[in-house]
């Protein structure tokens, strides 16, 4: 019986203590008690360009004015927008002297670049490096009662060489802030935090998706305080359920200690289940802390990427993380939380903070919302000894600051060799030292040495990536030819010099490709309107509205707005086609899309600066996810008597099952399902192809064809769609006129007033003054005679390419040669076979509307010409860039748009044209 009684005794003792641990859970669950207040109000700011100053006489002689900090100077100072140098900033605060067992701290969240900190006249500490925290302790030197004076110098070196300064410029992390704007002085927080004596610094938490979880805790113990001590920490789940408690030592005069632990059944973290815990410390003395974490796992194996185990597909996009009037600083919160969400809903999974450590919230609302960041060490210019250390310590503070964000998975050191001359073996030794060092530190992230494009590469890295921006549908092949060259690891990926570390099973990434579309405009002009990029007059934005008019683009768009969003479209046709072929290839493991959003002048984004997603947002989505159907033909223009011939791809990153079969449609009626298979492995898989029936048009049409992939439950698992245009074919008769022989002279009569030419001479031009009416085909070869008033260019040209700032071919659908044929103001994929190799130049803005098709680049610059008519006397000369003679009868867009052409000169002259005055001397030159 005794026994017994004692039995019970134990059962219910432990039932207390359990009942006491949750409790104590339950009740210590509550926020720090640390105190914490941000330091908004009260701030002044004046500049001190001679840097002569010092903490007494720039009270006196500065010239002061109410600044906010929170945001560089640049972004509220109108005239301040291009300072660089020294400035200072003043508050005045008024607060008692830590209490006996307290100390008081000052944190500046980021200062850019150098800051020093005065309280009441004396240097408390400085700092420097523009993205990283770091904090003072002030409670020593705070008067005992009344004003206490705060001044930070901060000095930001200027965007030019000064041998005898102790920091330039061009050796500091900066960015690509010389790019667009700069960003200098006190832009994020400034908080007073309170303390006890002894408190918590960092609570680091490395966690695996089997539970296993390891603690690393650092201490700061003020003066005075060598005892042990034991601290307690509580685990609490996504549910905010505590799931296990503990204790921690430190031993005497040690300032950290380790503990390990392991929950079961861990509810892991992924970008659609976002499952967050939360570690809570606490110290005797009171000190309490708490930091979220997740358990995931981001890995690469065998050429291909894993996260928690699960093969895992990048779709990312470059975001450089500047914004419309803050520069470096997010408008707020809330800005940040919709950016994620419209991110997400573009079918992103990855954002890559370009050359930027990002703001710690940023990375707290990826962490929340279930989004992949991969970010990189911002690049200085030239390397040295002193920049090698500065990318070092950057780095390592921004991993102290983020460690615990299971959203940060990679770590880029260099982007395009900027700041690094890999022909250098010193520099190239300090990049693989440095991969290395990162390598071992970043656990559980991975590491890129240097983010290559054409002329600089890879030593040793996590994965293999590239960047590549061609013009689409212009360079079509050469993008083709890159993911070939590419999916084959060519030895130009990596170093030349026999130092090379490629194992060969680096993941391939396209880490940057992209095309432009332009921004609606709608209110005032930003203050970066008038700012091109180191003057290359394509990105200057200031004036587009005027070119919208003075160009005649009313003609083909009822406003500037009108056109932005077809550019946008032109923009949106590029991308996808970019990204299906990418997708088709089995080697690649995903890509980066250049960008998130516009970028003052930069205007390749998938969002507006001001983070509106543009018109393409909702198709875009149906092709941004792991399981994608890719639709593709070998051509996109068809004569309307031939069937077209549609292959389907799957593309996806899992395994498929119960799929009952992939729907189709068109817009004009036509439906059916495509039978496939039931169940599909992780890969790329063909899926047959469909064949749509002849159709009988009376003028060129698009079709759109959709497709639904199918669950057993009805489920939509992918959709997709395809373009493709179909032309009436001609009549015999009228396919041998446009296939006429060439005489030696390069031109032949083919009616008793049409010249067909296939160059242009001063006695062609004599020709067409007497009355004869001309059609000119000419390619990037010919020449034009000194007497004519426009060039022809080649579009391989800088900028004329349109493949860094885009190009965007347009045609006027209104013109009669136009009139069965062009569908739309822009042309799209009908370009896809029959390119202009060149463009008509230095045509005046007056002329063009004598322009029946051409292109511009950027912000409607470089307006050229494709097809254009002018008259010469009783003549008229129709000049076009078209290939029309150099493509097969079976060339629909090619044969109908010649047709066109000699039809519309056949009929006389039913259009105004540009008039050329050529003199007798000029045309007898």
């Amino acid at each position: 019986m005794k026994n017994e009684s004692i039995k019970w005794v134990r059962v219910l003792t432990g039932a207390i203590l359990i009942v006491i641990v949750l409790i104590y859970c339950m009740t210590q669950s509550k926020e720090s008690e640390r105190m914490k207040s941000n330091i908004f109000e009260g701030w002044t700011f004046t500049t001190d360009e001679q840097g002569v100053f010092n903490p007494e006489d720039v009270l006196t002689e500065g010239s002061w004015r109410t600044a906010q900090i929170n945001m560089s100077w640049q972004a509220q100072f109108e005239d301040l927008r291009d300072y660089q140098g020294t400035a200072w900033y003043r508050n005045t605060l008024t607060v008692p002297k830590p209490k006996a067992g307290q100390r008081l701290f000052i944190r500046f969240e980021a200062v850019d670049y150098q800051a020093w900190v005065y309280l009441n006249g004396r240097l408390i500490g400085e700092h420097e490096g523009g993205y990283t925290p770091f904090k003072l302790e002030i409670g020593n030197w705070l008067v005992s009662e009344g004003e206490n004076v705060l001044l930070v110098k901060v000095y930001d070196p200027p965007d030019k060489e000064d041998e005898g300064a102790d920091v330039q410029y061009y050796n500091i992390p900066h960015g690509k802030q010389n790019w667009y704007i700069q960003n200098s002085g006190i832009w994020q927080q400034v908080s007073l935090e309170t303390r006890p004596e002894v408190f918590i610094t960092s609570a680091r938490i490395t966690a695996d998706i089997h539970g296993e979880t390891s603690l690393d805790v650092d201490l700061d113990r003020g003066t005075e305080n060598k005892a042990a001590i034991q601290g307690v920490y509580r685990l609490f789940d996504p549910d905010q359920d505590c799931v296990h408690s503990g204790d921690f030592n430190v031993a005497a005069g040690e300032t950290s200690s380790q503990i390990q632990f392991k929950i079961e059944s861990p509810k892991l973290w992924d970008i659609d289940q976002p499952h967050l815990y939360r570690l809570e410390l606490e110290l005797p003395g009171g000190d309490r802390v708490s930091e979220r974490y997740g358990y995931r796992e981001f890995r690469a194996e065998n050429g291909e990427l894993f996260l928690n185990g699960e093969p895992f597909f990048m779709i990312a996009a470059l975001d450089q993380a500047f914004f419309p009037t803050t520069i470096y600083t997010p408008p707020s919160i809330d800005y940040l939380y919709d950016q994620v969400k419209k991110a997400k809903a573009l079918g992103l999974n990855t954002l890559r903070s370009h050359i930027k450590i990002p703001v710690k919230a940023y990375l707290d609302i990826a962490d929340e919302l279930g989004l992949l960041v991969w970010y990189e060490v911002p690049n200085w210019d030239v390397f040295s000894e002193s920049a090698g250390r500065r990318s070092e310590r950057l780095i390592d503070e921004a991993l102290a600051r983020d460690w615990n964000h299971p959203s940060l998975v990679v770590l880029g050191i260099i982007n395009e060799s900027w700041g690094i001359n890999l022909e250098e073996e010193a520099q190239r030794k300090w990049l693989v030292a440095e991969y290395d060092r990162l390598k071992q530190k970043a656990t559980g992230r991975l590491v890129v040495d240097n983010s290559a494009c054409w002329g600089n590469y890879h030593l040793k890295t996590d994965i293999n990536d590239y960047h590549t921006y061609w013009a689409i549908p212009e360079n079509r092949q050469k993008f083709q030819n890159t993911l070939v060259e590419m999916q084959g690891r060519p030895a130009w990926l990596f170093s030349p010099h026999g130092d090379a570390q490629e194992t060969g099973k680096e993941p391939l990434i396209l880490s940057e490709f992209g095309n432009w579309g332009l921004p609606e405009l709608n209110g005032d002009q930003p203050f970066w309107f008038e700012r091109p990029f180191f003057d290359i007059e394509v990105t200057l934005p200031a004036g587009v509205r005027s070119r919208f008019r003075e160009y005649a683009y009313n003609r083909m768009f009822t406003d500037y707005n009108d056109l932005a969003r077809a550019s946008q479209q032109a923009q949106f046709t590029a991308l996808k086609w970019e990204i299906e072929q990418i997708r088709l290839r089995e080697a690649f493991n995903g890509y980066v899309i250049t960008e998130l959003t516009d970028l003052n002048w930069e205007a390749n984004g998938l969002m507006t600066m001001d983070r509106l997603p543009k018109v393409y947002a909702s198709d875009l989505a149906h092709i941004q996810q792991q399981t994608i159907i890719i639709p593709s033909t070998d051509r996109f223009n068809h004569w309307d008597e031939d069937p077209v011939l549609i292959e389907l791809h799957l593309s996806s990153t899992q395994k498929l099952d119960g799929i009952t079969g992939l729907r189709w449609w068109t817009e004009s009626g036509e439906e059916g399902v495509h039978q496939i298979p039931s169940d599909y492995a992780q890969g790329v898989h063909s899926l047959g192809a469909l064949t749509l029936p002849a159709t009988r048009e009376s003028r060129v049409t698009r079709h759109d064809v959709h497709f639904e992939l199918l669950a057993l439950d009805e489920r939509i698992l992918a959709q997709n769609y395809l373009t493709y245009y179909s032309y009436p074919k001609p009549g015999a008769e009228r396919e041998q006129s446009a296939n006429a022989d060439w005489n030696e002279s390069g031109f032949s009569d083919q009616a008793e007033s049409l010249i067909l030419a296939t160059g242009i001479d001063e006695e062609l031009l004599t020709t067409v003054k007497s009355g004869r009416n001309v059609l000119c085909v000419l390619n990037a070869s010919s020449e034009l005679p000194e007497s004519v008033p426009i060039k022809l260019t080649s579009k391989d040209g800088e900028w004329y390419d349109g493949n860094w700032a885009s190009n965007f071919n347009w045609w006027d659908p209104a013109h009669p040669i136009l009139d069965s044929l062009a569908v739309e103001g822009r042309i799209g994929l009908q370009l896809a076979e029959t390119i202009p190799p060149a463009a008509f130049t230095n045509i005046p803005s007056d002329a063009f509307q004598h322009v029946t098709a051409g292109m511009f680049v950027g912000w409607i610059h470089l307006n050229s010409a494709y097809l254009l008519e002018v008259q010469i006397g009783e003549g008229r000369l129709l000049l076009t860039t078209f290939p029309l003679l150099d493509e097969p009868a079976n060339n629909p867009f090619a044969q109908t748009l010649l047709s066109a052409c000699k039809s519309y000169l056949e009929q006389g002259h039913p259009q105004q044209a540009w008039v050329w005055e050529l003199t007798k001397k000029e045309a007898d030159r």
